[in-house]
């Protein structure tokens, strides 16, 4: 049974600090019921009376007037019946029931017996006549309804009431027949003082106990009266006056207004009528700016386990809170947080890409150490079809300044990079965008973190680009076909050109045209071989081939080689010095010549003479070209010569030249971009907001790589029409948001610390000078009220962001857990207090208007209901304020004086505990445990801001040598586990464990079914919560009951041990049940499997001994 008689402390509840006894240094009122002073008389003697007193002839009042009927029945009308069924109910399916049950029937008896012994002694003092007597007609009723109540079997008498659920229970029988007793006990008390043969001493002594309780009756009211005249006359307590309620009126103003503009003091709103007719009016207690200022968003940012979260606040909707850190994130959007770099160069829509980015840091020197361990990072390219997400390598570069390079592939199968747009990326943008995720809370990569660069650059590689624009002198080519590179005649000067839009607006540092090479020469000596018999080409060989590159700009050609310079049309073996089939025909950028840059980018490339991105191939040796007028001249020469001359001096024929033919063309190139302090090539580098997306940085100083987020809360507030305002006043309606007290702990009233930051455009922020929290009535975000931040110097422009608003940033430390939900923050807010009312709440949204029309605000509206206002005291009120005060007297030195201190001064809190302790390994301390209730939490919780009040206003009265600590009682969790027999034809298993788990949950935690608070100290039965589980309907035994608390407790399975509690470790624990496990057997489950030292243990006689 849960045992009440254990408590450490019982507390003190409101009501019983409120309830206003009437006592006197400590000594309750004297007794006046003259029933209770019958009794006291009466019981003396019986089992006090000792061997001496009877040895010497005394005689006590016990033993005369025991067997009377008159004080048989005032012994049963003292009777607590309501105790009595309380108590057999608490041992109900415990050896203390048929204890109970014992007792009550032993006493029954015998009142049965010492009644039966009146009637016999009655009847020997009147006679046959004796039963006309009204003493004896009651106590013959009395002995009726007393042995009905052990014999009467199945109804019971009419008129009798039931108080029991079950009256066919001989224990409820017995019961019911002393509270029928009990209701009659008045017409029974008449008829035996009616009866004319009372015993004279009896008689002497009723009317004795009842002369002397009217006697101490009126002693009571003087003593009564002197609490009241000690009110008047000493204290002069007179009743407080009517104290007005306040409320809060949000104020927007109107569009005209764009500057703000004052409130005077006074201002006053319409609220109502009162009872009496009266206008009921709010006015302003000081002079309040509006600003124009309005809030558009919230975020908050906070990080779990590594990982960085963005969570919206809704501000605007009051039946909605939002939680600001919650510990569960499946709902919680990941906060990006890195940089955002979008360029041209970055358009790339075919082949196999890499990009890589260099970051060029400032104040590092290159070490073995520096960027050990770096973790790979996620980036997210803009493709055609949406966001590609890729994982980039990290790497630091030294070789000329010290690079952080982060660089990534993307193959064949991935969409073209692409400039952003709305619908597929959530944003536009001109050009392709890269964006880097930079997560520093990962081990490696903490060093990034004080990283600081001066410049990016970008450097991609493309190759197997198949869409060229293709050109010879015979004109426009199909690029996927083979084709004769320099046309069928190849004569010295041909060229072939080709284009690609990417390379018109790209500075590109190196370009290859590849391709494979048809129709060469197969024989080992190649084009020597051909040439051989041609006179004025004898020398030629494979290495003769060379070509020019160029590329065009301004409608010109400029070479890619300085002076004119050639290169090699084949490429040769190296070890046979045979042409290969592959074609590399390379580009190389001449590094003192600037490119300009096309800004025309279309989708059909055509050539046009002033378009930049077209390159040209001519074929400059050697001086004959693939000699195919030579062939011709040669061969029409070698044809009249053999005409003319005889078979032995003919000529042999020339070998045809062969012409080659480049097949399966395909582009590749490399290209830079760069932006530093000097210079963009069209580079555009934005810092990935956590809250607003993006802010550009214009490069002009240097830039912090990252930020970590290890350990921060964080509040973001954008506000549009910030420009000009100095102070940032706003009010916080907050509340619990189904806020759960942490069951490990509780709090203690610790408050979390708010500092602040500001915006100063490009995502940097001010968070070393001059803000300012100058008013924070929230206690850290742990209650609703005003906080207003003050900046250095007036909000500008240049602090804007690229959507016009500007950012202020709430930093939270310490204990976040203390802070409430946001239902609504508001800017305008403003305190209003009634005129004349009657001290009654105001509903929330009755004010709606002013008495005078101001042009200058647009709607008035009132959020939240009226609070702080009292009606006048009534007298009973300052009755009970005063002896709260002479209870305590002002000090603080018991325990019951820190409870009644705290009980009315906060009238809020329910009910307090004070646990002073003594520790021998730390200075003593007096803890003081509150209990008050909060909307939508099961558990009573306090707040940290009303845990602070209350430490500093017993501070006022208590020892400053005794430490104090006001904190929430903690609810350590009890993990409880059963497994039970299910009855024959019991089928719905269900239904058994949730009435099962009703019995557990109920027999630890019925406070929490009933509405009512929690005792502190308890402890609790093993035996009582088994045969509560055990008196199930459908349940025949019960094989386990496993109680758990955890590392450091006491674990409970033993079902034989007598006297076995379940006590928590500290007096202010309210132990909480957790059930781990119901498990239903069948009726003829028992042991599958006997376990030598497992579950089949022999002990020796010396163990059982020891056991038992």
């Amino acid at each position: 049974m849960a045992g009440a008689d254990v408590y450490v402390n019982k507390g003190m509840s409101q009501s019983d600090c409120r309830s206003g006894r009437a006592v006197l240094g400590g000594f309750d009122a004297m007794e006046c019921d003259w029933r209770e002073l019958f009794r006291w008389i009466t019981s003396v003697g019986g089992a006090a009376s000792s061997e001496y007193t009877h040895n010497q002839g005394v005689v006590m009042p016990a033993d005369l007037w025991k067997d009377h009927i008159l004080t048989i029945l005032i012994e049963i009308v003292q009777k607590d019946v309501r105790s009595y069924k309380a108590s057999f109910v608490q041992g109900k399916g415990t050896s203390r029931q048929q204890e109970y049950d014992d007792d009550l029937r032993n006493k029954v008896l015998d009142w049965l017996q010492r009644i039966g012994r009146f009637l016999n002694s009655r009847y020997h003092e009147v006679g046959a006549e004796y039963s006309r007597t009204s003493d004896v007609q009651a106590a013959r009723l009395i002995e009726k309804t007393l042995r009905e109540s052990l014999d009467f079997p199945d109804s019971q008498p009419a008129g009798r009431k039931e108080i029991g659920i079950r009256s066919n229970l001989p224990y409820y029988r017995m019961l019911n027949a002393v509270h029928c007793i009990k209701e009659r006990s008045d017409e029974y008390i008449r008829m035996v003082e009616e009866g004319c043969d009372m015993e004279p001493s009896l008689a002497l002594l009723l009317t004795f106990v009842r002369n002397y309780g009217e006697i101490v009756r009126k002693f009571n009211r003087t003593i009564e009266r002197l609490p009241d005249f000690y009110f008047r006359e000493i204290l002069k307590a007179r009743a407080r006056a009517c104290i007005q309620d306040r409320t809060f009126v949000s104020i927007e103003p109107s569009g005209g207004c764009s500057n703000g503009f004052f409130l005077e003091a006074g201002t006053k709103f319409k609220a109502g009528v009162l009872a009496d007719g009266r206008e009921l009016l709010y006015g302003t207690l000081s002079r309040e700016f509006m600003t124009a200022m309005k809030l558009e968003a919230v975020h908050s940012v906070f990080e779990r386990r590594g990982e960085v979260y963005r969570l919206p606040v809704d501000f605007s909707d009051p039946a909605f809170e939002t939680c600001l850190f919650p510990e569960n994130t499946e709902a919680v959007l990941r906060a990006p947080c890195g940089w955002m770099v979008e360029s041209r160069v970055l358009l790339l829509e075919e082949g196999e890409r890499s990009i890589r980015l260099l970051f060029r840091l400032d104040g590092m020197q290159a070490s073995s150490t520096l960027g050990q361990g770096m973790q790979d990072v996620a980036v997210e390219v803009s493709g055609a079809e949406g966001w590609i997400c890729k994982t980039a390598v990290l790497s630091l570069d030294s070789s000329e300044d010290v690079e952080l390079s982060c660089s990534f592939e993307l193959d064949m199968q991935d969409a073209a990079i692409v400039p952003c747009t709305d619908a597929l990326h959530g944003l536009e943008s001109r050009d392709p965008i890269v964006r880097i995720l930079v997560d520093c809370g990962v081990p490696g990569n903490e060093w990034m973190t004080g990283a600081v660069f001066s410049a990016v650059r970008i450097e991609v590689q493309a190759s197997g680009i198949r869409a060229i624009s293709l050109y010879n002198e015979l004109g426009e080519l199909d690029a996927s076909q083979p084709v004769y590179p320099f046309g069928t005649q190849a004569e010295r000067g041909a060229w072939l050109m080709f284009g690609h839009k990417e390379l018109s607006f790209k500075k590109w540092t190196e370009i290859e045209l590849r391709g494979v090479w048809n129709r060469l020469p197969q024989t080992d000596g190649g084009y020597a071989d051909v040439y051989k018999n041609y006179p004025a080409a004898s020398s030629i060989t494979n290495a003769s081939f060379r070509i020019k590159t160029e590329w065009q700009k301004n409608g010109q050609w400029h070479p890619c080689l300085r002076d004119g310079a050639t290169e090699p049309l084949f490429t040769l073996s190296p070890e046979t010095g045979r042409l290969q089939e592959d074609a590399v025909i390379p580009f190389r950028r001449q590094a003192a010549r600037e490119i300009a840059l096309d800004g025309a980018a279309c989708e059909a490339f055509e050539y046009h003479r002033d378009r930049t991105g077209f390159f040209r191939i001519v074929l400059q040796e050697p001086g004959m070209g693939f000699g195919m007028e030579a062939y011709r001249r040669l061969f029409a020469e070698t044809m009249i010569h053999n005409s003319r001359n005889k078979e032995k001096r003919q000529r042999a024929l020339p070998v045809m030249p062969v012409v080659p033919v480049l097949s399966d063309l395909s582009l590749s190139y490399k290209a830079t971009a760069e932006i530093n302090r000097f210079r963009s090539e069209g580079v555009e580098l934005s810092r990935i907001s956590v809250v607003s997306g993006f802010v550009p940085v214009d490069m002009k100083e240097p830039q912090a790589f990252a930020w970590n987020p290890a350990g921060e809360h964080l509040l973001y507030f954008a506000f549009r029409h910030a420009p000009g305002v100095r102070r940032v006043r706003m009010y916080f309606d907050l509340g619990s948001g189904g806020h759960v007290v942490c069951c490990a702990a509780g709090g203690d009233g610790v408050l979390p610390v708010l500092s602040c930051d500001y915006g100063v455009g490009e995502g940097l922020w001010n968070d070393y000078d001059g803000v300012a929290v100058i008013e924070d009535g929230t206690g850290g975000l742990t209650r609703s009220g005003f906080m207003e931040v003050e900046l250095p110097e007036d909000v500008n422009a240049r602090w804007l962001d690229r959507d016009g608003l500007f950012w202020l940033r709430l930093r939270v430390s310490g204990d976040v857990g203390q802070c409430l939900a946001v239902r609504c923050i508001y800017m305008n807010c403003v305190v209003v207090e009634a005129e004349g009312g009657d001290g009654h709440s105001l509903p929330a949204g009755t004010i709606q208007e002013l008495l005078e029309a101001d042009e200058r605000i647009g709607a008035v509206c009132q959020p939240l209901p009226g609070c702080g206002g009292q009606p006048e005291e009534t007298e009973d009120m300052v009755a009970v304020r005063q002896s709260a005060r002479m209870a305590d007297r002002r000090r603080a030195i018991t325990p019951k004086d820190y409870e009644r201190l705290v009980l009315e001064r906060f009238s809020e809190i329910e009910k307090v505990y004070c646990f002073p302790q003594r520790k021998e390994s730390a200075p003593a301390e007096v803890r003081v445990v509150v209990l008050s209730r909060q909307a939508d939490s099961p558990y009573p919780w306090t707040p940290a801001w009303k845990l602070s009040a209350i430490g500093n206003c017993l501070a006022e009265y208590a020892s400053p040598f005794a430490p104090l600590r006001v904190c929430n009682p903690e609810y350590p969790q009890i993990n409880v586990a059963c497994a039970a027999v299910m009855k024959a034809g019991s089928v719905d298993e269900e239904a058994v464990v949730r009435r099962m788990c009703r019995r557990i949950n109920s027999y630890f935690s019925g406070w929490m079914a009933s509405g009512s608070l929690p005792e502190l100290g308890w402890h609790y039965s093993y035996r009582e919560l088994h045969s509560r589980l055990v008196n199930d309907e459908d349940i025949v035994q019960l094989h386990q009951l496993s109680i758990s608390a955890g590392e450091g407790w006491e674990d409970y399975v033993d079902v034989q041990s007598d006297g076995q509690y379940i006590a928590a470790k500290k007096p202010w624990y309210v132990l909480v049940p957790h059930i781990t496990r119901i498990r239903l057997l069948p009726l003829n489950a028992g042991i599958g499997r006997a376990e030598i030292g497992a579950n089949f243990i022999i002990r020796n006689s010396y163990e059982r001994q020891e056991h038992a």
